[in-house]
């Protein structure tokens, strides 16, 4: 029975492990050198010490010294001692046999002889220095530190060092990520050097050089068990029996198999016989031992969470500490200790608005307006340079709101921001800037009729007419400029009664079409739609392979988990009326909620629900920072919009509306069910909303703090804890290929 670790869950890190691919890249390294120079090496050294042995024997009344005799191999140390053994057969009292060699006088070793042999056993001596082996392996017997270490990194073999290298890679990654890159390669050394040294313990005259990196990887694997106990290792299994053998794969907790691995090593090492060559037992065992200690000793002194982790944590934050200390000091009202550190935050990151924008409101609030102001203006024109129009006007809305005595003269220049968002094609965006502007003016008497207030509502109404097709919004507009505003020329009420008049008749002529008989084509499609929908929805038998599901590019799997990660009051979920395609997003026709941008959809769950007689398919969206999801039931979505040619089977639209939601993501959460339903068809069904809400709720909880942005230059896509992330959000650099990357918290 062969079985090997292939993986297992735990291997997804937070910073690509160097140590650990450094360690493996040294290895490789000099394995290469050791392939190429350790056999002509280790040649000379055994073809010298072949000479020796054979002047040796032919001479048997010859004696080399000890020393010379425990650098020889195990195999002509016993040929040598069995020779002596031989010639001493005779007690020393006996009279030899008239007829023997022994009967002759005792030969004595000539000049000639002596020097011949000290020429051979100078010439071992000279080739057993220079074997790779012994000269960079540890010997037992002849200690030294730097044999300590090199012995460590170079291999007898490439199995030796593919398994040895493998294992590393399946251990060292994670405990790099757990234990930093300080922490970690100190440990993997010391590892190396407790198993030398339980080798030495258990074989101190041993001549035989110990190489090769196991003992530290076992050293990995003690703590590993200790570290990540619960973590599942996935194995392959070969069974041979017969003349059919059976594979397969298994999962297992760390803690029964590693375990497994240790007592094994513990059998091998008592019934192998071994005297110091082979496979090094006794370096393994103390190797995981002093890695399990180790371990366990961080565990009890709770060392990594009170030191490592905090360090690893300031180290890994995307988010400058000293900002993230001054928003923390900030909003705990430690004004002065927030305007320190925002400062330090600022030198350390000038570029970024986002900071910019938390000092100046530290600096209000300490009373010095105009450094405030300052920063404010800088933040602006970081934005602007930056191209983030949509943050400039937000910021400026917020920061108005909180100090509207200090700011009124940047008026324009957020009029300036939100004109360049409508240059721009974004009109949407534009459209609701130039109102929340106007909302906002209308917050303060020196403001309310200010020019700019009426040049934005008067722009929202025209982007509404004209780009947007909302007569209503727009007439709406132009309708309360011509209330409220008693300080309109006579020219601009006139064009705004004009505008109010065109928008009314545009209105009207949309109410129109809505009520006109729809075509014929239109009628066919709701027919098939209804005759779908009638029909039983077990799932076709001749199904098609759904090659267009990015499993492994967009999909992460998400699993419920019953201890929270956040708290969460209830999931009840917000069900659209309706479902038909908005820009770039879902418009669920629900009058009090806007339409749902793609983007903003971070976990999708499709179930089935089975309530009495009645039973339909749903699929629930869930927000970023919001606990409600948005239900969407599959008999209300207009499929035509989304899918190019839709079939006269429901459950296939609807399988395939979701993965065009799918497709419009970098990224996205589902759950397991989700994701058979997307492979299969196969829906998780519940008997109650109630049901949904328990299954949700736990599986969101794990989630809900989850952020995502994407990288706009290379499309990489990451997840952050949004713990990290104060409320203006934060600013990384992508590791794919150094280009900033923004996280701002969605409201």
């Amino acid at each position: 029975m062969f079985i090997i670790p292939l993986s297992h869950e735990s291997g997804e890190v937070q910073r690509l492990p160097y140590i650990s691919i450094g360690i493996i890249i040294l290895n490789v390294l000099l394995y290469i050198i050791t392939a190429a120079v350790a056999p002509d090496s280790g040649k000379n050294a055994a073809e010298q010490e072949s000479r020796l042995i054979t002047y040796i024997l032919a001479h048997p009344n010859m004696d080399i010294p000890e020393e010379t005799l425990r650098k020889l191999s195990p195999a002509s140390q016993s040929l040598i001692r069995q020779m002596k053994e031989g010639k001493s057969l005779i007690s020393p009292g006996a009279e030899p046999d008239p007829g023997s060699e022994e009967s002759e006088s005792p030969q004595t070793e000539s000049a000639e002889e002596l020097k011949q042999l000290n020429t051979y056993i100078t010439a071992l001596e000279e080739a057993d220095s220079e074997d790779f082996y012994k000269k960079y392996g540890y010997i037992p017997s002849q200690g030294g530190v730097f044999a300590m270490f090199s012995s460590m990194f170079i291999h007898a073999g490439l199995f030796h060092l593919l398994f040895n290298m493998f294992f590393l890679y399946l251990t060292g990654c994670k405990l790099e990520d757990l234990w930093g890159r300080i922490v970690y390669p100190i440990f993997y050394l010391l590892g190396g050097i407790a198993a030398t040294l339980t080798h030495t313990f258990m074989f101190p005259q041993s001549q035989i050089p110990l190489v090769g990196a196991s003992g530290a990887v076992a050293a990995l694997m003690g703590a590993f068990m200790i570290r990540l106990y619960k973590t599942k290792i996935y194995f392959f299994y070969l069974i041979i029996m017969g003349f059919k053998p059976r594979r397969g794969t298994f999962m297992a907790p760390a803690y029964l198999m590693i375990p497994l691995w240790l007592f094994q090593q513990i059998w091998e090492a008592l019934t192998s016989g071994n005297t110091g060559g082979g496979v090094a037992f006794w370096a393994h065992i103390g190797g995981f031992v002093f890695g399990a200690a180790v371990a366990a000793l961080f565990k009890v002194t709770r060392f990594e969470e009170k030191f490592i982790a905090p360090a690893i944590e300031r180290k890994t934050n995307l988010v400058d500490e000293f900002f993230s200390s001054g928003s923390k000091k900030l909003r705990e009202n430690d004004v002065d200790g927030a305007v320190a550190d925002l400062r330090k935050a600022a030198r350390n990151d000038p570029d970024n608005a986002v900071i910019r924008i938390e000092l100046s409101k530290a600096c209000h609030r300490q009373g010095k307006s105009k450094e405030g102001f300052s920063e404010f203006h800088r933040a602006m024109s970081l934005y602007i340079k930056q191209d983030d129009m949509e943050s400039a006007v937000n910021d400026y809305l917020e920061m108005h709101s909180m100090f509207p005595n200090t700011m009124p003269e940047t008026h324009a220049q957020t009029m300036t921001i939100i004109a360049e968002m409508e240059k721009r094609e974004m009109y949407a965006e534009a459209a609701t800037a130039y109102k929340n502007f106007f909302d906002h003016c209308q917050n303060s008497p020196e403001t309310k009729e200010c020019p700019e207030s009426i040049t934005a509502l008067i722009r929202y109404g025209d982007i509404c007419m004209t780009r947007l097709q909302q007569p209503k919004s727009a007439f709406k507009a132009y309708k309360t400029l011509l209330d409220v505003s008693n300080y309109l020329s006579n020219e601009l009420q006139e064009e705004l009664k004009s505008k109010a008049k065109e928008a009314v008749r545009a209105a009207q002529d949309e109410t129109r079409k809505a009520v006109t008989v729809p075509k014929k084509e239109e009628i066919r499609k709701e027919e098939e739609m209804k005759e779908a929908d009638s029909k039983p929805t077990e799932t076709p038998k001749t199904e098609n392979k759904v090659s267009e599901v990015p499993l492994g590019k967009r999909i992460k799997l998400a699993e419920p988990a019953d201890t929270p990660k956040y708290k969460i009051n209830t999931v009840a979920a917000f069900e659209a009326n309706k479902v038909s395609s908005a820009d770039a997003g879902l418009n669920l026709h629900r009058p009090s909620e806007p339409s749902v941008p793609f983007e903003h959809i971070y976990l999708i769950c499709v179930f089935e629900l089975e309530q009495g007689s009645l039973r339909g398919l749903y699929a629930d969206l869930f927000i970023a920072g919001k606990p409600r999801p948005y239900r969407i039931p599959a008999g209300r979505v207009a499929f035509s919009e989304f899918l190019s040619s839709p079939s006269s089977n429901s459950i296939d639209n609807f399988r395939k509306f979701i993965i065009h939601i799918i497709s419009q993501l970098s990224s996205v959460y589902i759950d397991k069910k989700t994701a058979e339903f997307l492979k299969s068809k196969k829906v998780q069904s519940f008997s109650s909303p109630n049901d949904v809400e328990i299954y949700e709720k736990k599986l969101w909880q794990q989630l809900i703090g989850e952020l995502r942005s994407c990288c706009e230059k290379c499309g990489e896509t990451y997840w952050v804890d949004s713990r990290k992330i104060p409320e203006n959000g934060a600013k990384a650099k992508c590791k794919k290929c150094g280009e900033p990357v923004w996280f701002r918290r969605l409201t």
